[in-house]
């Protein structure tokens, strides 16, 4: 896990490659529960509440590939724009389509990337 002044980046898979994807999902999943909870603690007592977006991606990578931690960076910016809470890649949804209920939200062209990638916005399990 590393901070990245505002954000953090978390690897899934250095061991268990398999279920990573669906670990990282869940994991964002239960990071919005909490969230949300926190913003409703907030609320009663009259303090700003906070909002945070989660972008996630699945690419088999050699220690750390920067282009494909700069994709789930673009995907955790693109929650703002479709305001949505998480957005993950086609390849992410690819290997966890059978856990969660997804919503296409189309392609997107990434920088660097030369074709559209697929995103899609998690609902929940």
């Amino acid at each position: 896990m590393t901070f990245l002044g505002d954000a953090l980046m978390a690897v899934f898979g250095a061991e268990e490659q398999e279920e990573a994807p669906a670990r990282a999902v869940r994991a964002a999943l239960a990071m919005q529960k909490r969230m949300l909870a926190m913003n409703e603690e907030w609320q009663a007592r009259s303090l700003p509440t906070v909002r945070i977006g989660i972008g996630i991606h699945t690419e088999a990578v050699t220690i750390v590939d920067v282009d494909d931690t700069n994709l789930a960076a673009r995907l955790e910016n693109l929650t703002l724009e479709h305001d949505v809470g998480i957005i993950i890649s086609g390849s992410t949804y690819f290997h966890t389509a059978d856990e969660f209920k997804v919503r296409s939200l189309g392609t997107t062209q990434a920088k660097g990337r030369n074709t559209p990638i697929e995103i899609f916005q998690v609902l929940g399990p």
